[in-house]
C-alpha cells in the first residue's frame, strides 16, 4: 500500500467524525445566534417601556450570550447604561434632574442597541434608535402611575407619609343632643350614689 492510499483510508474513516463535529459546531453557532437575536430584538421592541420585565431579562442576559471579540462594544455599552441606571436620583427629585437623568438613560440605551446590533447584521443610527418607537400615551400613563403608587406604599411603609382623611360634617339635631346629654347625666348620677335605677313594672289584663 502506497502513502497515498494510506492517507485515503484514514480519510475514509476521519472524513464523517470531522463532518459530524463541523455539524456541530454551526448548529452551536446557530443556536447562539439565534439567542443573541431574540435579546436584541427584545430590547428593541421594549427600548421605550424600560420597567417591562421582558426588558430587564433581555438586559441580563446580555452578559451570558454576548461574549467574544465581535462583542467587545457591546459589553462596554452595557456596562455603561447598568452604571447609569444604578445612578437614579435619590431623595427628593426635581422634574430638571429627571429630565436630564432620562435622556443620558435613552442615549446610553441607543449606544447599546446600535453596537449590539452591529455584529447581528443590523445598521441603526441613533436618531432612528430614540425616536422610531410607537408608545401610546395610555402606556406612558400607566407606567408613570405604577411608579408613583411603588413610591407612595414604600413611603407609607416606612412611616416617612401618612394618608391623608378628610373629616366629613354632619347636620346635628340640637334638641335629640342635649336629650342625649340628660339620659347619659342621670344615668352616672344613678351608678355614681349607688341608688340604682328606679324602674317600674305594669301588669297586663289580657
Amino acid at each position: 500500500m502506497t502513502f497515498s492510499d494510506g492517507v485515503m483510508v484514514l480519510a475514509v474513516f476521519v472524513a464523517p467524525v470531522f463532518a459530524v463535529q463541523v455539524q456541530k459546531l454551526i448548529e452551536q453557532f446557530q443556536e447562539t445566534r439565534k439567542r443573541q437575536l431574540h435579546i436584541f430584538k427584545t430590547l428593541m421592541a421594549t427600548r421605550a417601556t424600560g420597567l417591562s420585565l421582558d426588558h430587564v431579562q433581555a438586559l441580563n442576559l446580555i452578559d451570558l450570550e454576548c461574549k467574544g471579540k465581535r462583542f467587545k462594544k457591546t459589553r462596554e455599552a452595557w456596562k455603561s447604561y447598568l452604571d447609569h441606571l444604578g445612578d437614579y436620583p435619590k431623595g427628593e427629585k426635581n422634574e430638571v434632574q429627571l429630565h436630564v437623568w432620562n435622556e443620558k438613560k435613552a442615549t446610553l440605551l441607543a449606544e447599546l442597541l446600535m453596537e449590539m446590533g452591529k455584529p447581528l447584521g443590523y445598521d441603526f443610527d441613533a436618531v432612528h434608535v430614540k425616536k422610531g418607537i410607537y408608545l401610546p400615551e395610555g402606556h406612558t400613563k400607566i407606567e408613570t402611575e405604577q411608579a408613583l403608587i411603588r413610591q407612595g406604599l414604600l413611603r407609607l411603609l416606612f412611616g416617612d407619609t401618612s394618608i391623608k382623611m378628610d373629616m366629613v360634617s354632619f347636620p346635628v339635631d340640637n334638641d335629640a343632643l342635649e336629650k342625649q346629654k340628660k339620659l347619659t347625666h342621670e344615668l352616672l348620677k344613678a351608678f355614681e350614689s349607688n341608688a340604682g335605677i328606679p324602674v317600674m313594672i305594669q301588669r297586663r289584663n289580657d
